[in-house]
């Protein structure tokens, strides 16, 4: 439980990148030099968090240590952040009614998809 939280840290570092990456306006995209300096902190602590070994290098822990479950985890914390840096770009032209009715029913319709996937694939084992 305690990696998979320090995993799902990752969205703190994933969400000022993807905005500097697909933010839709200039201050979206404009991410300050001490935000870019507590990512890479929140990254490297992370990394030295989740590794078994404290001998190994931090690359090749990353690499080699991260099981299926916890690309898993990667995955939602990604996607949690795209969701927080498209909503921030919705929230300016869309009222909070229809943007959170959006939100649920994308939820409902992706949940959906993966079930189905899931269950052609057999599920997911551990």
């Amino acid at each position: 439980a305690v990696r998979v939280t320090l995993i799902l840290a990752t969205v703190n570092i994933l969400t000022p990148a993807l905005a500097a990456i697909f933010g839709t306006s200039d201050s979206q995209r404009s991410i300050p030099r001490r935000t870019w300096l507590a990512c890479a902190l929140c990254l490297v602590s992370t990394v030295l968090a989740v590794q078994v070994s404290p001998a190994s290098p931090l690359v090749a822990a990353a690499a080699s240590r991260l099981s299926p479950p916890d690309g898993c985890v990667l995955a939602a914390s990604l996607c949690y952040a795209m969701c927080k840096v498209r909503l921030g770009s919705f929230v300016e032209r869309h009222p909070p009614a229809r943007l959170a009715a959006g939100r649920l029913q994308t939820q409902a319709l992706l949940s959906f998809a993966l079930l189905g996937l899931l269950g052609t694939l057999g599920g997911i084992h551990s």
